[in-house]
């Protein structure tokens, strides 16, 4: 698997329902962007993606290929297209997020 590829993968897990579900740091993070969005450079900062030898050009790239991600216009922040439901079970649903989506929206979501 290509070094882009394996970028590509572990950005997608990083923002996966079930790690956002209980990654505290990645739920503050994105509670500093009214519409969910974090730093790419939050990400560049992890030894995981370090030892992929990651650059801000790998990451938008590898973002723009995923169909579970998306970039900010300035493609400098990321989110998740989807993000999980809190419907009071154990299932985990989803939810699309638009730009018309809010930050009370993904404090509802992902705060308990």
């Amino acid at each position: 698997m290509s070094a882009k590829k394996k970028v590509q993968k572990q950005m997608e897990f990083y923002l996966s329902p079930s790690n956002l579900r209980q990654d505290k740091f990645l739920q503050q993070q994105m509670q500093l962007d009214t519409e969910g969005f974090i730093s790419l450079d939050v990400f560049l900062s992890f030894n995981r993606m370090k030892s992929l030898g990651a650059t801000m050009r790998m990451l938008t790239e590898a973002i723009q290929k995923s169909s579970a991600l998306v970039l900010n216009d300035e493609q400098t922040h990321v989110r998740p297209k989807e993000f999980p439901t809190n419907d009071g079970d154990d299932s985990l649903g989803m939810t699309s997020c638009t730009r018309s989506n809010d930050r009370p929206m993904l404090i509802r979501v992902y705060v308990r």
